[in-house]
C-alpha cells in the first residue's frame, strides 16, 4: 500500500512539472533578454517615399541574450534606402555608458547573398555592442529614408510588436497624407489606436505593454507569422497589384538572340507545342538554380531572363542528384 502511495505520488509531481512552461522549469531567464523599449515612427509621403525611425532598448540577462544580441544587425537596401545610425550604446550595470568604437561598424552582405551578390542589393549594418555582460542594457536608433518608392503614389508597411523575448512597452506611430488612408490590419493583437489630425498629415498611435515572449518550435512557423504586428497599405486591389507588377516585369522577361538561338536548337525536330514546352521546361529545370532573396525591390521585380542566361557557368556534379548550375 505504501509503495502505492509512493507511486501515485511521484506520478502527480511528473505531471506538475511537465505542466509547468519550460521557460519557467528550467531557466526563468531562458529567453535571454528584455525588451525595455520598441519604438517606431513610419513617415509617409505622397509619392510613397518613406522614412522609418527606430529606438531600440534591450537589457540581457544570460549568455544567450548576449550572443543573440551583442551585435545589431540592421538590414537595408542600398539601392532604394539611406540609412544613418542616430545612437549605440551600452549602458553597464553600474550605470557606466560605453560607445562602440569605430571599426565596430561594419557594412556587410548577408550569408545567404554573397552566394548570389548580383541578385540583391540587401546589406546588413552591423554593430558590434561594448562591454556586453548580463544585465547591461544596449540601446540604438537609427533612421532608414526610403529615396525611391517602390510603387509611386503608394505605400505599404509592416512593423512586429513582439516576438521571443518579452517586451515592456512597444509603440508603432504612422504618419501619412490626409489624401492616403491605408488599410490597417493587426495581427495577434487588440489595439485602439490614437488618432491627431494635423493639416496635411494624419497621425495614427498604437501602444502596447508587457508583451509575453513566443516560444520558438523547431520546424514551427516563421516568427514573423507569430508575432503580433501592424500592417498597413494604401494598395486597393489585385489588379493595382497585377498592373504594377506588369510594368515592372515587361522589360525582364523580354529574351535576347542567344535565348532565342538556344530555344531553337533545344526544341529542334519536335513537332508538338507541348513536348516544346516540356523540352524549354526540363533544360531550365536541369541547369538553373533558383536563389531566393527576396527583400525590397528584389521581391518583386525579376531580374532580366538575359542576363540570368547569360551568367551560366559549368557546374560539375558529384552527386547524381546534383544538377544544374548556381546562379
Amino acid at each position: 500500500m505504501q509503495n502505492l502511495k509512493t507511486y501515485v505520488l511521484l506520478l502527480l509531481a511528473l505531471f506538475f512539472l511537465v505542466s509547468i512552461p519550460y521557460s519557467h522549469a528550467t531557466d526563468t531567464h531562458s529567453y535571454g533578454a528584455v525588451v525595455l523599449m520598441d519604438k517606431v515612427v513610419d513617415k509617409f509621403d505622397k509619392q510613397g517615399k518613406e522614412i522609418w525611425y527606430e529606438h531600440e532598448k534591450i537589457k540581457l540577462l544570460n549568455q544567450k541574450g548576449i550572443q543573440e544580441l551583442g551585435e545589431v544587425v540592421i538590414p537595408f537596401s542600398s539601392k532604394y534606402q539611406r540609412l544613418k545610425v542616430l545612437k549605440a550604446i551600452t549602458i553597464l550595470p553600474s550605470g557606466k555608458t560605453l560607445k562602440p568604437v569605430p571599426n565596430a561598424y561594419n557594412i556587410v552582405s548577408p550569408p545567404f547573398v554573397m552566394q548570389a551578390p548580383i541578385y540583391s542589393d540587401l546589406k546588413y549594418q552591423t554593430i558590434s555592442m561594448p562591454g556586453l555582460r548580463p544585465g547591461a542594457i544596449i540601446e540604438y536608433s537609427y533612421e532608414l529614408k526610403t529615396i525611391k518608392p517602390y510603387m509611386p503614389g503608394n505605400f505599404w508597411s509592416k512593423d512586429s510588436l513582439g516576438g521571443k523575448y518579452p517586451v515592456k512597452k512597444a509603440s508603432y506611430t504612422l504618419y501619412i497624407p490626409k489624401n492616403k488612408i491605408p488599410k490597417i490590419i493587426l495581427n495577434h493583437i487588440n489595439i485602439n489606436p490614437k488618432k491627431i489630425q494635423k493639416r496635411d498629415k494624419i497621425i495614427i498611435k498604437f501602444m502596447a505593454r508587457d508583451l509575453p515572449p513566443i516560444d520558438e518550435e523547431p520546424y514551427g512557423p516563421p516568427m514573423g507569422e507569430l508575432a503580433p504586428s501592424i500592417a498597413v497599405s494604401t494598395v486597393r486591389t489585385w489588379d493595382d497589384v497585377a498592373n504594377w507588377y506588369m510594368k515592372l516585369a515587361k522589360k525582364a522577361l523580354e529574351p535576347d538572340e542567344l535565348i532565342r538561338k538556344t530555344a531553337i536548337k533545344i526544341t529542334k525536330g519536335i513537332d508538338s507545342k507541348w513536348e516544346k514546352i516540356r523540352a524549354i521546361y526540363n533544360y531550365v529545370a536541369q541547369n538553373i538554380r533558383y536563389v531566393g532573396v527576396e527583400f525590397g525591390i528584389s521581391g518583386y521585380k525579376p531580374h532580366p531572363a538575359s542576363q540570368i542566361f547569360r551568367l551560366q557557368r559549368p557546374f560539375y556534379p558529384t552527386h547524381s542528384h546534383a544538377k544544374g548550375n548556381w546562379y
